[in-house]
């Protein structure tokens, strides 16, 4: 609760007004809801770091990160001959460098497998390789022009920073502090049972397949699977899943709703008219809500969610039907395209309903 609150607190949210006062005691309201516990995700690293790329990229990196306490292997891929790549530099034993193209490369965070292109065609796995006596890698800097992981959003662990100055340097940053215990909600729920994904063999729904930014759902016959691991919580899946197979577990739809109501019943309560609700994610969207915080109007009462994906059309119409003018989204540049692709069909779907029903589209 306190930490939400310390949030908006930070924005410093005008209160010149009645609407103002009545927004303090809706998010006050909104903090105090119970939201159901979710199991967790763990991961672990160990701090073993692979580092692919042009040589003087990749070098450069690695010798930034000498003094981390990192394991670091780096694979240069240009200059290199069709020969087996060989392990050379062995003056630093917490550095091991290599030649080759990797092939493949699978995982997330505490369990990357990497694999090379050998003459033979026989893939060679890379950490052992690398002579440091363990199997995966934990962490992967990729400074190619192609990414080894093309994905909206990639797993965690993975830095795929390519040319990209402030991206190299954000990652360089962040990866010294990604060895240890790591642990995340687990954010969806999923009900085989009521999937359409497919019946005797047969594909039917991809919906939630095609709407994933994380490239975390796959198909297993007549069924989906979810790798917790790669969920990273857009929630375009549980917007986009047509029978609620799959639904958002943190916080799950009944939560997020009851929270939604007790903020609208209590910014009325207070004396509030016309309340907005802008749902914001809690990384570029409360950026860009501090930039904009001194324009916004006081009738304009932030939720912050994990991703704006993770809220979809029977969250919005809940709100209107609670109470709420009007929705707002808040979008920024770090919103997945397949997630953004997904929020569109729903607000095309939840503005057809509003019309049919004599109701402002726009709202």
């Amino acid at each position: 609760m306190s930490e939400l609150l310390n949030v908006y607190a930070d924005l410093a949210f005008q209160t010149r007004t009645a609407a103002g006062q009545a927004r303090d005691a809706a998010l006050q309201a909104g903090a105090a809801v119970e939201i159901e516990a979710t199991s967790l995700v763990d991961y672990r690293s160990a701090g073993h770091l692979l580092i692919v790329g042009p040589a003087e990229a990749a070098l450069a990196a690695a010798h930034r990160l000498a003094d981390c306490g990192l394991q670091r292997t780096v694979v240069i891929t240009d200059g290199i001959s069709t020969a087996a790549p060989a392990t050379v530099g062995k003056a630093d034993p917490s550095m091991a460098v290599l030649y080759g193209q990797v092939d493949k490369l699978a995982g997330h965070l505490g369990h990357y497998v990497a694999t090379l292109h050998a003459p033979n065609g026989e893939p060679l796995n890379l950490a052992e390789l690398s002579g440091t006596q363990h199997p995966f890698f934990d962490l992967v800097l990729d400074l190619q022009p192609t990414p080894l992981l093309d994905r909206e959003l990639p797993p965690f662990g993975y830095y795929p920073a390519g040319s990209d100055a402030a991206r190299l340097e954000r990652a360089l940053a962040q990866i010294p502090e990604m060895t240890g215990e790591f642990e995340k909600p687990k954010f969806f729920n999923y009900n085989p049972d009521i999937c359409a994904h497919g019946d005797s063999g047969l594909t039917g729904c991809t919906r939630c397949l095609d709407a994933c930014p994380a490239s975390a759902i796959s198909s297993r016959g007549d069924h989906i699977e979810v790798d917790p691991y790669l969920c990273q919580g857009g929630g375009s899946c549980t917007a986009a899943c047509p029978t609620g197979a799959i639904i958002y577990a943190y916080p799950g739809p009944k939560d997020q709703i009851a929270r939604l109501k007790a903020m609208l019943q209590t910014y009325r309560a207070a004396g509030g008219e016309q309340p907005i609700l802008l749902f914001h994610d809690d990384t570029a969207g409360v950026e860009r809500l501090r930039e904009s915080v001194a324009e916004l109007p006081e009738r304009v009462i932030p939720v912050r969610v994990e991703e704006i994906g993770a809220v979809g059309m029977d969250t919005w119409l809940s709100a209107l039907a609670y109470g709420a003018s009007d929705v707002v989204l808040l979008d920024t540049a770090e919103v997945p395209a397949a997630t953004r692709r997904e929020l569109d069909n729903q607000l095309s779907y939840a503005r057809a309903l509003l019309q049919a029903m004599g109701y402002d589209p726009a709202r």
